[in-house]
């Protein structure tokens, strides 16, 4: 919390390649990767080859709470299916992960056919409310950052974006997509998506009478079309 406010006062500074760097730098000097077999250091990549790897963080674990602020899946499911189309008609393949809570209020049957079962990896709930296993944590961060492409859903994985490079002007990688400013009435405002055209892009949804209607980007690189 701490960061996404000095990020917000400090914006030009804050996403400058120095800091995203300084703060990768910290993310990755943290004790828990020098174990090789600690849970941080899976490597959930390592079997892909050619591949654009999507990392999809739809956050779930607050939901039971009455948080009125989550994305819904039928918005992630139709951003998978896009970058999916995308990708393909660019020629090249997708290998999407969805990082998330299997907290029981989510029925994950929206993602099959999209997801592989193997790379759905849900944190189990853990009987003390809101407590962080760090280890799980850190192995997500590495991925968020390593991707070739991420969707924050959250300011978990809001946070890890800041520690990712630059896009390259060519491919559009590493491409990281944000919501556009969700609030509590349940819309999206794209007030700050100037500051983030460093990294990617953001992306709202368009619902009529609980209908979804499509996904919309702002700064989506031109390298992905229309």
């Amino acid at each position: 919390v701490s960061l996404l406010k000095a990020v917000s006062k400090n914006v030009e500074c804050a996403l400058s390649a120095s800091f995203r760097k300084t703060w990768r730098d910290m993310v990755f000097s943290a004790p828990q990767f020098q174990d090789p077999n600690a849970v941080a250091s899976q490597d959930l990549f390592r079997n892909t080859t050619s591949a654009v790897t999507v990392a999809v963080h739809i956050r779930r674990g607050d939901i039971a709470d009455g948080n009125p602020i989550f994305i819904l899946d039928n918005v992630f499911v139709s951003i998978i299916k896009d970058l999916q189309e995308r990708l393909a008609k660019a020629g090249r393949e997708s290998e999407v992960h969805v990082f998330s809570e299997d907290y029981g209020f989510t029925n994950w049957t929206a993602y099959e056919g999209l997801v592989d079962k193997d790379k759905m990896h849900l944190a189990p709930r853990n009987q003390k409310k809101h407590a962080m296993d760090m280890d799980l944590n850190l192995r997500d961060w590495k991925h968020f950052i390593n991707a070739d492409v991420l969707v924050t859903g959250g300011t978990f994985s809001r946070i890890a974006s800041y520690a990712r490079d630059e896009a390259d002007k060519v491919t559009g990688l590493p491409l990281t997509i944000h919501p556009c400013g969700l609030n509590r009435s349940g819309t999206f405002e794209c007030t700050n998506a100037a500051h983030f055209t460093w990294s990617g892009a953001f992306f709202k949804h368009h619902n009529r009478d609980g209908l979804m209607e499509g996904v919309e980007y702002v700064n989506l690189p031109a390298v992905f079309g229309e």
